[in-house]
């Protein structure tokens, strides 16, 4: 990834803080079982998109995430759902590790309550867990956000990222860079 300018003055541990990619477990957390989880073999993405509906208090969608731009297929990708109560934190709603395949990776949440939500990613390409930056605080591994959002000295805002599941299904491409 190229040398970003609007990261230069800032210290790893404020921008990897202030980028919100950090995936501890938090409590509550609903973790995504390896059921929901289908590989790149098994994705199949819908026909047409579904038709919107009034959503209930019951109701929920699946979402279908495609991850590209990845460089390698070296690593996993950690990706995780929040809601805007859980964006600046690690408070997510569902997380997962998903395995890359010919520089792709693909997610399916099932049974998700209809609401707003942003997806943010990165690829740990050394599977540490943390997403590597350079002494300047530079991301040395790619990441990206919902709609492809960017912040200027961090992650996006929650609004930038959001992204409204009120249908069957919500399928979502994002750009890690």
């Amino acid at each position: 990834m190229p040398l970003n300018p609007t990261f230069r003055c800032v210290p790893p541990f404020l921008l990897t803080l202030l980028l919100g990619l950090s995936f501890l477990p938090a409590q509550g957390v609903q973790r995504t079982s390896a059921l929901s989880v289908r590989s790149a073999d098994s994705y199949a993405a819908p026909d047409a998109p579904s038709a919107t509906r009034s959503p209930g208090p019951d109701s929920t969608g699946t979402l279908l995430v495609r991850v590209v731009g990845l460089e390698s297929s070296a690593g996993i990708v950690r990706i995780a759902l929040t809601d805007a109560n859980g964006y600046e934190s690690d408070n997510n709603v569902r997380e997962a590790t998903l395995p890359i395949k010919n520089e792709r990776a693909h997610w399916t949440v099932e049974v998700v309550p209809t609401g707003t939500y942003a997806v943010r990613l990165y690829h740990d390409e050394n599977k540490n867990g943390e997403l590597d930056t350079n002494v300047l605080g530079v991301p040395q591994e790619a990441y990206g956000f919902s709609n492809d959002a960017r912040g200027r000295f961090g992650p996006p805002d929650f609004e930038a990222a959001a992204v409204t599941l009120d249908s069957d299904s919500l399928s979502l491409t994002i750009t890690a860079e």
